[in-house]
């Protein structure tokens, strides 16, 4: 799918975190961060452990904030919004999906997928159409009336994916999504994010894993809290 033309969802100019160290000294975690994110893209952000990528995808998703610079997220200037705002953004135009799942064992699949929607007032005819319509996008409408603990890790995986889906956001963010499956089932979760990508989802995966990285369109490479790299599938193939 080409981007080429589309829309920017994520700006960061001049993006820095820092981290308080004792009374006086802090730590400093993201350096000068400028990225630009278009609608339909399929992104992955790498590096080791310690490079900031963490901070700069919590900073992306609205679950932190940044020090300095620029941060406008689908025309928001996120760095202008209080505590609500920010909330209301994050929930409205961010979806996550986590390497743990995070669903609550005593609900069933399509409670669990509802979720969003209850903490945002929708009613409930509407929550439930819309998780069995999440849910058949990720291959489990037969599903819905199980508990986490009736399926299995990869079906846990798409039960989050589809919690993520149900509010439209503009950007799907997976951290490590593959990181607590076994081969086989992780790869039929990346092919899922294949065909979400075909229909149009924005995806940013974190990840350190360098065959699930190589999944995106455009991977990026972080390292002492700078971009290094970012580079098209294409220039990755000619690489030596």
């Amino acid at each position: 799918m080409s981007t080429t033309n589309a829309r920017p969802i994520v700006e960061l100019n001049g993006v820095t975190k820092s981290y308080p160290i004792g009374k006086e000294g802090h730590v400093q975690v993201l350096v000068g961060i400028d990225l630009a994110l278009r609608a339909g893209e399929f992104m992955a952000l790498m590096g080791p452990s310690g490079s900031g990528k963490s901070t700069l995808m919590n900073i992306i998703g609205c679950l932190d904030r940044h020090d300095k610079g620029r941060y406008i997220l689908d025309g928001d200037n996120v760095g202008e919004l209080d505590d609500d705002g920010l909330s209301s953004l994050r929930g409205t135009k961010i979806g996550f999906v986590f390497q743990f799942f995070n669903l609550i064992p005593q609900l069933d699949v399509r409670e669990n997928v509802e979720l969003p929607l209850f903490y945002q007032g929708v009613s409930r005819s509407e929550r439930r159409q819309r998780a069995e319509h999440a849910l058949e996008r990720v291959g489990l409408a037969h599903r819905v009336g199980h508990r986490p603990n009736q399926i299995s890790g990869g079906e846990m995986q798409r039960v989050a994916i589809a919690r993520s889906l149900i509010t439209d956001p503009i950007l799907l963010i997976g951290d490590e999504p593959t990181g607590n499956l076994d081969s086989k089932t992780g790869k039929a979760i990346l092919e899922l994010f294949h065909q979400l990508h075909a229909q149009g989802v924005s995806l940013l995966l974190v990840t350190h894993d360098r065959g699930v990285g190589e999944q995106a369109e455009r991977v990026l490479h972080m390292r002492d809290g700078a971009l290094v790299d970012d580079k098209t599938v294409s220039q990755i193939a000619v690489t030596p």
